[in-house]
């Protein structure tokens, strides 16, 4: 039995940012801007990639480098490092047999190293372009380290090969997650052509249709993203979907803010359908009927929202308004303390 202590498994920097400053590919002062404008950390490492090469601090040929080098802690049992130690040797001694690099990366793979994984697959495909075990392998890996271009980009290759059911859906979960990143860096443009690109394979797929019309909406372009939404709204109604539920809220959003406050609500109604608990359909619906005066419809809707969810302070805020307006004033205070009891730094914003 081994009883040495684990090792941990050395890389230059675990930070993406910090890879590409001691790569002198940006500057400490460029890299600190980029963290100033993220706005999310969602897929941290590569929005702050995206960032610095839409500043025009890096390129993209730098990005996909670094993103391929960083690397997450990892400790790996001595055993399996004295494996991984071994097939490195055999590497280093025939980089060109596939076979033993192959080995490496599934090695890498097994301990959760997946950017050491990335490099080694890398490698095979720059040998054979046409291996398909290696493209999926990658793009799997690719997929755990954020690295969502790459992704997408080995698994539309593997798909080109195969059209098989493991690839389709790693192409679909990749380009998702692409179009998401480019969305989140206010990049609509780049969002669309990701979400065409899985509509050509699919082209009713309700979830494709939903993400491509969003990328409307952020374009300020009603009439198109009505179009989708409502071309996606269709398939669910046929084929219930759980994207139904945010397919109905944003056309029935974009259907009130273009002024057809009628067909908007009928939208969000819909949405119930799809989505029965879940509060901010209610809220929504609450806030409609408000603002047309239907307040005992809005009390409704509100108080449905509530029982769903107690912490909505949207909810008690407009309840505590309307009692108020009522002269309710026991029922008003209620909530008007509820806000406060919930959202006390921004209590007297309300």
């Amino acid at each position: 039995m081994d009883e040495r202590p684990p090792k941990p498994l050395k890389s230059n920097s675990s930070f993406l940012g910090q890879i590409l400053v001691d790569k002198k590919k940006i500057s400490e002062k460029q890299l600190e801007t980029a963290l100033n404008t993220q706005s999310s950390k969602i897929g941290q490492n590569k929005l702050i990639g995206d960032i610095l090469v839409n500043q025009g601090a890096l390129t993209s040929g730098d990005l996909q480098d670094a993103l391929s080098q960083q690397s997450v802690s990892v400790t790996i049992p001595g055993e399996e490092m004295d494996r991984i130690d071994k097939l490195k040797a055999t590497v280093q001694a025939d980089p060109q047999n596939i076979e033993n690099r192959w080995q490496l990366a599934q090695a890498y793979m097994k301990v959760l190293a997946f950017p050491q994984a990335v490099s080694e697959l890398q490698a095979i495909v720059r040998t054979a372009p046409d291996n398909l075990r290696a493209l999926q392998s990658l793009g799997r890996s690719a997929n755990k380290t954020d690295n969502w271009e790459l992704a997408a980009t080995a698994w539309q290759k593997a798909f080109s090969i195969s059209a098989d059911d493991v690839s389709k859906h790693g192409v679909f979960e990749a380009r998702i997650k692409l179009g998401e990143q480019h969305m989140l860096n206010r990049n609509p443009q780049a969002a669309s052509r990701e979400f065409q690109t899985l509509l050509r394979l699919e082209p009713e797929n309700p979830t494709f249709l939903y993400h491509f019309a969003m990328t409307f909406r952020m374009q300020d372009q009603p009439a198109s993203a009505i179009k989708y939404l409502q071309q996606a709204a269709k398939t669910v109604l046929s084929r219930p979907d759980p994207v139904g539920g945010k397919i109905f809220v944003a056309l029935g959003e974009i259907l009130i803010d273009s002024k057809k406050r009628e067909d908007g609500l009928q939208a969000l109604q819909q949405a119930l359908r799809f989505a029965p608990k879940d509060p901010n359909i209610f809220l929504k619906l609450g806030e409609i009927y408000h603002a047309m005066g239907l307040t005992d419809k809005a009390v409704d809707a509100y108080s449905q929202a509530l029982q769903h969810d107690r912490r909505l302070v949207g909810a008690h805020l407009a309840l505590g308004q309307i009692n108020d307006q009522k002269n309710n004033r026991d029922k008003a205070m209620g909530h008007f303390r509820t806000v406060v009891e919930l959202d006390p730094q921004n209590a007297l914003g309300y």
